[in-house]
């Protein structure tokens, strides 16, 4: 495995994916933003905060504690693969990943998410990205490499696309 292409193909990856949905983001109404499809359902608000809340999790386990890993650095992503393939596939968020309404503006919402994401890819380089990133544990998948979390960073906002889309 070349390690350089990988880590430059994954930053690939990583930078696509967070332009393709700050795109989207970008193009929905202000007003559209904040209102919710249904009574119980999210606003796009509050799936880019849960997204926010989850990437910041993944950002706290990378730059806490790395440590060298034994297992196949990107072995989490059969599951990723599997659960992409699934249709309509719902997973109920852990309660800490839950929105709380903190967002004001779109452009707040914007800017936060992709912030985070932009200190993720200053925190990431060829030396740790194979690495586990033991500076916490994700609830479904536990200890995930560095190059998982990213990936995992990039399938969970393609996951909550549809329901951004069901809102605009």
């Amino acid at each position: 495995m070349n390690l350089t292409e990988n880590f430059e193909s994954l930053v690939d990856t990583f930078t696509k994916n967070t332009a393709k949905i700050c795109g989207i983001l970008f193009n929905i109404d202000d007003q559209i933003f904040f209102r919710k499809p249904t009574q119980d359902g999210w606003c796009v608000a509050e799936i880019i905060e849960h997204l926010l809340i989850s990437d910041r999790t993944g950002l706290f386990a990378i730059v806490r504690k790395s440590q060298p890993t034994e297992r196949n650095p990107l072995e989490i992503m059969g599951l990723l693969e599997e659960r992409s393939s699934t249709k309509n596939l719902k997973i109920e968020a852990p309660e800490a990943a839950m929105p709380k309404g903190i967002f004001k503006t779109k452009e707040e919402a914007i800017d936060a998410w992709k912030s985070n994401r932009e200190n993720v890819l200053k925190k990431v380089n060829p030396d740790n990205i194979w690495m586990l990133a033991a500076g916490f544990e994700h609830p479904k998948l536990g200890m995930l490499t560095t190059a998982e979390w990213m990936l995992f960073m990039c399938w969970h906002s393609e996951h909550h696309l549809p329901q951004i889309e069901r809102c605009i």
